[in-house]
Order: structure tokens, then sequence, then C-alpha cells
């Protein structure tokens, strides 16, 4: 007959501990000993396992051996086997009599006795129940089986008996626990057929001591891990692990369900995470170990990721820090893997049949998606598409979620309004259905603005192609959009290097951030096929119906009306700034006036939305738009957060929510930040080139004025310095302004709106005035202006326009009292419970929309007009910019420059404007922080500010050699890398210089190349007068001797070095042997690379894989000091601090976007 000894393990189980007794106290078959241990308790449970051992041995039945403590982490399985070990010790002798007999009068039967295949142990939790005859009916299953090691119960749910929990449960290929057993699935008998399965519960388990003795537990998988651990090691040592339907125990699984106070409930899915990987860690092949590593690891970001995406940013981290804890601690995953192959007899193959196949794998997750209400991600993307559409052209319905066309929308019931499902307290956050007044019934068919906004997009884009129909040549081949502020747009590869890099290629170099539009352009140009040329035509042909679709959509949270949201969309549109931008070239002011209105949508929806999630979605679309906006214009920046922080301020619902529209405007300004700290300018002025802007009172700035005139002359080219023109200019503002004030007379919950309004325009307005102040443009800040006010405007247009404005906007509680604060004796409600304007209303309106639409409409026109005469952006070739041969030159190894010369031979000294640059001026050329530490701005930093000096030393050096025309410049030119001069037209003439030409001819050392739209261009001749192969010809790299004459040029690939050094060759002199050459070398200690930048301390250099250190030439330039005995040279740039904020930027952006996908979700309605 079998032995059994029962373990009960209890930790804070106080609620079902009672219970778990009087099922042991009623089994059919009683078991031999009972050891009862507590796991440092903090509430009754070591009481009550006490007051059970007194009461067992006054009853009688099975001998319980008292109450034994153990460590609060520890296992129940190495719990077990040190209680039964401690049993067996001499030390618990004094529960019987001295001669052996029990005290209540029976000789009991010592396990030594039984043989030990019929030694067994039942593992019972302070949680589970087991039913009467559990334990019977394990024994007779194990009896009549004996190649069985452990045996398992059916787990039910512990308040209804008939709910199924587990009948064995298994595993997929990668490790996911599954037990086969659909949610709230009844206990029919249908998994009673089950036999042989991979794990059982340790809920009930009855195992072998032997095989207990022998595998004891993991310690790395202690708490909700070692019934899986255990059963797959005793298959691989040859044992069958079983499940005997007949035996029922009721469970409760406390610690999964966190209803235990202990460290594992509180953080239940970060311990099975780090379980889960530990455990596919040390069961893997040995020579999988690495791949399932880093399997591992990849798996806990993918699964970061998805919780991101999911709106679960609080149980996002935990995915990656657990697979981190597993990967961190590689000498618990060897001891686990040492003691798995100490007892295997079996391979781990003969597992495969006890996984999950695929399929079934498949069909769970299918499951799970429906049980959170997420629809599959196979039908993510058509909703999501859908939903992008229905927010643009309709006014947002409160619940900023996707319903799945299946799923029907409620009616209201004929009797009269239900109580609405968002007011139940037991119905989810997530699944709250939209609010009465918002849902789409037969009777009330949805309000689509497609019939008022497509033919105002449409109307738009006519306009902008119109009045900017010379882009279109920059579709062709070859052609590039510059003028103004705009340069030539690089290649994706360029821009995106560029945006990278911490080095900026102006003029000698300079250690400066890139600005982040070139982060911005890059991304943008992906849509269009991944070229910045394509998606810089795009944004400014199609940058007036791309501000009134984002018009539209802001207006939509703010009113239902058509005619308010696209008096809004063309308001927007028309504003100075935009139009001023566009045709300037300043292309991150646009960016920034199409991204404004996301933001304040982004906003709108996270400060009122019904549930956390959408409220995430809601706030990191704003985020977003922001980043966008701040990138095209950082001044933004500041403005930007405290808009974000009142906003959260004021919110009554999801507050925290808000604020995750702070990351990805911090992430995109983050480079310049640094800078703004010694020179604010970094963020004040605007990316491009630098055009002049002039200083604009702050009462027109407030008018949405910025200051410069559209089309470069504007108004003024075609209508002089007239009044009226100066009107139509200021008239778009002045009306936003009158609708602001009226705005601000909202009470209630719009009164907050209006409030956050004039914030908002406030914080433009001194973004503004000290742009203005730095030297910058305030255009970006003027539409901030506009921005805020027309929030303020549209806080009380509905009331003024005797619109009714969309139920979200308002918060519940708040209904009434909007109700009674801005009704009017003017209004009368139709039936309908909405108000209807009276005639003095009507006329309001109709004077109101006549003023808000005359401003731009006028603007417009004369913008339209204004380009078609005289465009202000200009579509040359690329020959125009930059002689071909030059830009070949300097994408050559050679990697030369070209010294851009401007010489006015009418001045009496003979003044001259040189640039120097390698290749065509781009986008990727312009840096706001290398502008200010080009002018001397504090920046730069001492050492920086001296080695700038010595290179415009240099430099002039060169030019004055040039320009006097008397003394050889090709030593001085090739010292800094220039190969070509190209002579241009000044900036009053058209035509070059005759004088100037006839002046460079005569120059020694230089030979002219040819003639192009650009100039004339000259080409620097070799000093040893060899040809495209001597070897002191013009380079970006070369190989000094330590008299500074040229050994050779080294090649250039991008900003780095990488070229063979060759060792130093031996001097033979006369009456010397070769022998007695040997070792003797010309200039072997003086060799030096020097390289035509300025030398700075982020440039690193390695011979052969070992490091030289980097000197300063000529007080200005890259030198390296290399041995006689030469070798492969490579000359970096890095910056560890630019790569650590780089991959920052990146995850704070990617975290940030898959927070704003809207997460499609099932409406739930209640029975």
């Amino acid at each position: 007959m079998a032995h059994v000894d029962v373990v009960v393990l209890a930790c804070d189980g106080e609620r079902w501990l009672p219970q778990t007794l009087e099922s042991l106290r009623a089994q059919t078959r009683t078991p031999d000993r009972v050891v009862l241990l507590d796991a440092a308790s903090s509430d009754g449970s070591a009481a009550l396992l006490a007051a059970h051992a007194r009461r067992a041995r006054v009853v009688g039945g099975a001998a319980v051996l008292g109450v034994l403590p153990v460590r609060r982490r520890a296992g129940l399985l190495d719990a077990a086997r040190a209680a039964l070990a401690a049993t067996d010790a001499s030390a618990l002798t004094d529960l019987r009599d001295d001669d052996g007999d029990d005290p209540r009068g029976h000789s009991p039967r010592h396990h030594t006795d039984v043989p030990a295949a019929l030694r067994w142990v039942w593992l019972l939790h302070d949680d589970c129940a087991p039913a009467a005859d559990a334990l019977e009916q394990l024994l007779a299953a194990v009896e009549v089986a004996p190649s069985v090691g452990i045996a398992g119960c059916k787990v039910v749910d512990w308040d209804d008996e008939g709910l199924l929990h587990q009948v064995g449960f298994s595993t997929s290929a990668m490790g996911r626990r599954l037990t086969g057993v659909d949610h709230g699935d009844r206990d029919q008998g249908q998994r009673d057929h089950r036999d042989d399965v991979l794990a059982v519960s340790t809920a009930g388990m009855l195992v072998r001591r032997d095989l207990l003795e022998r595998l004891g537990g993991d310690p790395a998988l202690a708490v909700l891990g070692e019934d899986l651990d255990l059963c797959r090691r005793a298959r691989l040592a040859g044992s069958r692990v079983v499940v005997v339907p007949s035996a029922v125990v009721r469970h409760v699984d406390a610690t999964r369900t966190g209803r235990r106070t202990t460290s594992a409930a509180r953080s239940v899915r970060w311990t099975e995470r780090r379980h889960e990987a530990h455990a596919r860690l040390a069961t893997c092949a040995p020579l999988l170990l690495p791949l399932v590593a880093l399997g591992v690891l990849l798996g806990g970001l993918a699964r970061l990721l998805v919780r991101v995406a999911a709106k679960q940013p609080d149980r996002a981290g935990g995915e990656l820090t657990a697979v981190l804890a597993a990967l961190a601690r590689p000498d618990r995953v060897h001891a686990a893997r040492r003691a798995a192959a100490s007892t295997a007899v079996r391979s781990r193959r003969s597992l495969a049949p006890l996984l999950v196949p695929r399929r079934e794998v498949a069909r769970w997750h299918r499951d799970r998606w429906a049980r959170t209400g997420i629809s599959p991600p196979t039908g993510v993307l058509p909703v999501v598409a859908a939903r992008a559409l229905a927010a643009a052209t309709t006014p947002p319905s409160g619940v900023p979620v996707v319903r799945l066309p299946h799923v029907p929308v409620p009616r209201e019931p004929l009797g009269g309004q239900s109580p609405h499902l968002q007011d139940r307290p037991d119905q989810p956050l997530d699944h709250r259905l939209d609010p009465p007044g918002e849902e789409l019934t037969p009777e009330e068919p949805p309000r689509r603005g497609l019939g008022v906004l497509v033919p105002l997009l449409a109307v738009l884009l006519g306009v902008g192609v119109v009045a900017q129909h010379p882009l279109l040549g920059a579709l062709a081949p070859g052609r590039q959009v510059v003028g103004g502020a705009l340069a030539a747009a690089p290649d994706l590869g360029d821009l995106w290097a560029a945006a990278r890099s911490d080095w900026q290629p102006v003029g000698l170099g300079t250690a400066a951030p890139a600005d982040p539009l070139l982060t911005a352009l890059a991304l943008l140009s992906l849509p269009v096929g991944g070229s910045p040329h394509l998606a810089v035509v795009a944004l400014l042909l199609l940058a007036l119906p791309l501000a009134a679709w984002g018009a539209w959509a802001a207006a939509g949270t703010a009113t239902r009306s058509r005619l308010i949201r696209a008096v809004a969309a063309l308001a927007w549109a028309g504003s100075a700034p935009l139009l001023a931008a566009s045709s300037s070239g300043r292309l991150g002011a646009l960016l920034a006036h199409l991204a404004l209105p996301w933001v304040a949508l982004g906003l709108a929806r996270a400060a009122t939305a019904p549930a956390r999630r959408p409220a995430l979605a809601a706030a990191a679309l704003a985020g977003l738009a922001g980043a966008l906006a701040v990138a095209g214009a950082p001044l933004l920046l500041v403005p930007l957060l405290l808009v974000v922080v009142v906003t959260a301020a004021t919110s009554r619902r999801w507050p925290a929510a808000v604020l995750w529209a702070l990351l990805a405007p911090i992430a995109a300004a983050g480079p310049l930040l640094s800078a703004a700290l010694t020179d604010p300018r970094a963020l004040l002025l605007g990316p491009g080139l630098p055009l002049a802007a002039p200083d604009v009172p702050a009462w027109r700035l407030l008018l949405g004025e910025p200051g410069v005139g559209l089309g470069g002359g504007a108004l003024a080219a075609s209508t002089g310095d007239a009044p009226w023109a100066t009107a139509v200019t200021l008239l778009p503002g002045a009306a936003a302004l009158t609708l602001a004030l009226l705005g601000g007379a909202a009470r209630g919950p719009r009164a907050r709106v209006a409030r956050a309004g004039w914030w908002t325009a406030g914080a433009g307005l001194v973004a503004g005035v000290l742009a203005a102040a730095a030297g910058g443009w305030a255009g970006p800040a003027t539409s901030l202006v506009l921005a805020g006010l027309g929030t303020a405007a549209l806080a009380r247009a509905p009331r003024t326009l005797g619109s009714a404005p969309p139920v979200h906007a308002l918060d519940a509680d708040d209904a009434a009292p909007e109700a009674s604060h801005d009704a009017t004796p003017d209004e009368d409600d139709d039936g309908s419970g909405r108000p209807r304007p009276a005639p003095r209303r009507m006329q309001w309106a109709a004077v109101l929309a006549t003023a808000a639409l005359a401003g731009p409409v006028l603007l417009l026109t004369a913008w339209t007009a204004q380009l078609s005469v005289r465009p202000a952006l200009t579509v040359p070739a690329a020959a125009a910019q930059e002689p071909a041969v030059a830009v070949d030159a300097a994408r050559s190894p050679d990697a030369v420059s070209t010294l851009h010369l401007q010489l006015d031979t009418r001045d009496v000294d003979g003044s001259a404007r040189v640039a120097l640059r390698r290749g065509p001026l781009s986008l990727a050329d312009t840096s706001v922080v290398a502008d200010l530490a080009a002018g001397g701005s504090p920046l730069a930093g001492a050492s920086a500010t001296t080695t700038a000096a010595g290179a415009n030393a240099a430099l002039r050096s060169a030019t004055a050699m040039l320009v006097a025309g008397s003394t050889d410049p090709r030593r001085a030119l090739s010292g800094l890398g220039i190969g070509y001069v190209l002579l241009e037209p000044t900036a009053g003439s058209p035509a070059l210089d005759e004088q100037a030409t006839a002046r460079l001819d005569a120059v020694p050392g230089l030979s002219r190349a040819g003639s192009t739209d650009a100039g004339v261009l000259y080409r620097v001749l070799p000093a040893s007068g060899g040809g495209d192969t001597a070897t002191d010809r013009p380079a970006r790299a070369r190989l000094l001797a330590a008299d500074g004459s040229v050994l050779g040029v080294l090649a250039s690939r991008g900003q780095d070095v990488d070229a063979a050094i060759p060792p130093v060759a031996p001097v033979q002199t006369a009456g010397q042997t070769a022998g007695q050459t040997a070792g003797q070398t010309a200039g072997q200690d003086g060799r030096t690379v020097v390289v035509a930048e300025r030398a700075d301390r982020g440039w690193s250099a390695h011979l052969d894989g070992q490091r030289l250190p980097v000197v300063t030439v000529d007080g200005w330039a890259l030198g390296v000091e290399v041995p006689a005995e030469g070798g492969h040279l490579v000359i970096t740039r890095g910056a560890p601090a630019t790569a650590v904020w780089d991959w920052l930027q990146a995850a704070i952006l990617l975290l940030t976007a898959l927070m704003a996908i809207p997460v499609p979700v099932r409406g739930k309605v209640g029975s």
C-alpha cells in the first residue's frame, strides 16, 4: 500500500486556508503524514496551521507533524523536500511515545517500511481545496501505472466548480503556457479524455518522493514556474506525467490573480515573463543558446512595442526588464542546465509531441485578442485608415475608438433616453459607448462634411498650384527648388547622414548639431519614395490644402457646424505666416504651421476622452505633431510645453495621459537644448539659409502679421506702399482677434477652452517678440498666436452662430451649467434639443462670417497675383548652382572643395566675398548652431574659437593671394583642400565683371576649366606641375613630411579618411652599402597626415587598430602623426553622447508613434 505525505504551504492565505484544511481532513483516503509549512505569512495563516495541528492530535486521523517555517520566497518543491527530510530526523520524534507508538493508541507505519516506488508526496497550496476523493483517485491512477512519476488534478474555479481552469497544460514551441481551455469554459467532461500531458499544476500534484528528492526545484522558478519545470525534467528523467480528471481540486490561484500581498502577486506579469525567459534559456539546445538569448531579448523588445501600441505604457517597461533580469543571471541558467542534464535520460525531442501545435497557438492568440476587445492585427490597418478619414471629415464622436463593422451601434429606446453605459461603474473604461447625442441612428444620419471639405481643398489646391506653378518644373530630372531660405534638397542618404552627424561641413567644418528639420524632412520623404526633393515640392504645392485639412479637423473638436469649420480652415490656410513661409522658402515655418492644428486636435481629444486608451492615443498624436512643429521651428518648444502643461492641469479626466505630449517635442529639439543653454538664439533662429527679418512690433504679431512680405515683396511689389495693402495683410488677424474677444465671454467648461486659447496666444506672442529681438523670423510664433486666437474664438462660435457643439467637448457634470450660462433670449428650441438661432443672431453670424472670410480671401488673391508675376522661388538646373566637374571632384576620393569667390573690382580695396563648399549648397549644409559659432557665439568654446580663428586666417590669406594675383596661391589653396575656384557674379550685378575674370586669369597656378551659369570655374594645378596623379595635387587629406613637402594624398570616404600609409623607404647615401643603410629612413619620425578640417576632440585615428593621438597643425587643421612602418589608417568622427541621444530620440519617437495608433475596439452593449 502506498505511503502518502501531504505538504501544505501557506503564505498569506488566511482567507482560503480553513477550507483547504477542512477538505484535507475530509479525504476518503487518509494520508499517512501531513507537513504544514508557513512561508513567513503576515496574516493569521500560521495560527490556523498550528490550530489544525493541535486538533489533529486530539481528534486523530493523519499524523500532523507540526508547523515548519520556511523562507517567504521559498519554492514549494524545495520547501517540501527540506520539510520531508526534517520529518525523518530525530528532531520531530517528540510527536510520538518513547516506544514508537502513536499517542492516539495505534502504531504508525514508517515510510522506510514502504518501497520507494510506493512513497508519494501530495502537494497542496493554501488556496486550493481538493475534492473528498481527490487523493483516492490519484492513487488509483498511479497504482496501475508504475511508469507515472507525477499525477495532477483537474483544476476548477474556487467559487464556481463548474468553471474549468485546466486539465493539465502544455506550452508552445516558444515557451508560452497554454491550457487548451477556452475562457469561461464550463466543465462538462469535454477534457476528461486527457491522460499524458506535458505538465500539471502543483495545486494537488502527486509526485513520487524519490523523484522529488532527485529532481528538486529550480530556485530561479520558485514562484510561478516550478510546476512546468519539474514536470519537464521528470519527463526527461524517464517518468510519465499524467492528469487524472476524476481528481478535482478547486483553486484560487491567488498569486497569478494578484490576490496575495506577496511581491510576486504584485508583479505577476513581470515574474511570468522572467520565468518564461529563464525556462527558454535553460531548456534549449547548447548550440542554440546564443540565438535563443538573442530571440528572448528581441521578443522582450517586441512585446514592449506591442504594449505601447495597445496604450499600456505602464506595462511596457516590465516586458523588457523581465527579460533583462533573466539574461543578467547566466549563473542561474548554467545551474539549471547542469541540474537538468544530470538527471536526463531522454532527449529534448521526446517532448515535441506534447507541445501545442502552431495552429492551436494561433487560435489562442486570436481568442485572446477577442477577449481584450481589440481586433486582431490583420484587421487593424483597414479600420485605422477608415478612422483617419472619419476624424478628418466629421466632428469627433467623443470616444476615439473604432467599432468593427459587424458590431451594431446601440439605438436609443423609444420610451425615452436610457441611462448611458458610460455612467455604469461596472462597464470597462475601454469599452464605453459614445454619448447618446453622438450615436448614429437611422433617424439621425451621420453628418459628413465631405461635401464642404473636398471642394474647399480642391479650390485651395488650385490656388496653390496657380500661385507657385514654376515649382512644377522641379519635377523634371536635374532640377531643384531654391530661393529665399531654401537650399537644394540632397538625396536621402546624404540628408540622413547630415541629420545624425555632429559635424557640419560648412567651410572647414564646425562641431555643431544638425537642425531637427533635417530629420523631419528625411522621414517625410519616405511616403514619396524616399526623395527629399519631391517632399519639398509636395509641401510647397500642397501647403494650402494641408493647412485647411488640419484646421478643419481641429475645429471639429469645438463645433459641428460645417460653416464654422470651413471658415476656420480657410482662415488658417490663408493666414499671413503660411503664405510668407511658403513664398520665402522657410520650410521649417511651413511645417510648424501645418502641424499646429493637429497639436490642438490631439490635446482637445486627450483632455476630453472618456477612457484612458483613447486619451493616450490622442496625446501621442499631439506629441508627434508637436515634434514636427518643433523640428520646423524650435522656438515653439517652450510655448508648446507650456500649452501641454496648462491643458493637463485643467483636464479633469486624464491629466497624466495628456503629459505624454511632452516627450516627442523634447526629443525632436534635443540636440539643440545643450546649445540653447549657452546661447538661446539656437532655439529662436529658424532653420535654413540665413535670411534677414525685420523687427516687428508686438501689436502686429498679435494681429497675425509676421513682418515679412508675401512673395518676397508681397503686396508692396504690386501695390506699392498703399495703406489698403497693409490693411489687407492685417485683416485676417484682426478678425481672429475680434472673435477671440467674443469667445472670452464664454462660461462654464467653454470658458476653460477660451482661457487655454488666450494662454496659447500669449505664449506665442512672447516667443515672437523674443525671436524678433534675436534677429530671427517671428512667423512660427505668429502661427501659434493665430492658433490660440482661433481656439478662443471657437469657444464661443457655436453659441454665437447658433450651432451645437459636440457633446464630448463638455464634461458630463458641466453640460447643464453650460446650457444655463450660454443661453440667451434670442435662442429658441425647435423641439430637437438644439438651439434655433433668432434672426438677430443670424445677422451677427453673417457679419462675422463675412469678416472672417474677407481677410483670407483678399490675402490669397494678392499672394497669388504677386507670385504669378514674380516668383520668389526658382527652379534652376543643377549646373547653375555648381559646375558638374566640381561636384564630381568633391565626390571623388580626393574630396576637394570649391572656393566660391565674388570679386568686386569697382571697390578700391578690391573687396571679395568667399564661401568654401565641398559640393553644391544643400539643406545638409545648413545649421543654426554652426552659423552662430561662425559668428562668434560663446557656445563654440575656447578651443573651437582658437581653431576657427586660425582657419579663417588661412582662408583670408589664400583669398588675398587670389585677389592680388602676384603670388602663387597653390600651396595655400592645397592646404585648405581647395581644388577649384568658382568666380561668381556679385549680388548687385547679374553678369560677371570682365576685370575680375582677367585678374583671375593672370593668377599663377590657376587654369580656367570652363564657364557655366554659376560663373567661371578655375582649376588649381599641382605645384609640381604634374597632372591628376601628382602627389601634391589638392586633396582633403594629404601625407606631409617633416619639412612640409607633400608625400601623397589619402582617400576620403564621406567624413572619414580610410587609406593605407606606406612605410618609409630607406635612403642609401654615397659610400654606404645596403646593409649599412638598413634602418636609416628619411623623416621617419616626422610624417603627419593633415586633413583640411578643423581640429576637434571628436576626431579619432587608428592605425591597424591601434589608437593614435590627434594633433592640431598650423593652429587649426586636423593632424595625425604616423610611424615610419606605416599601416592602414582610419580617421573617423564620432561622439558617444550624440549616438546615445540618437538612440534615445529614436526610441521616444517610435514609442510615441506606436502610442498614437488608434486601437480598434469592439463596442460592448450591456444586457
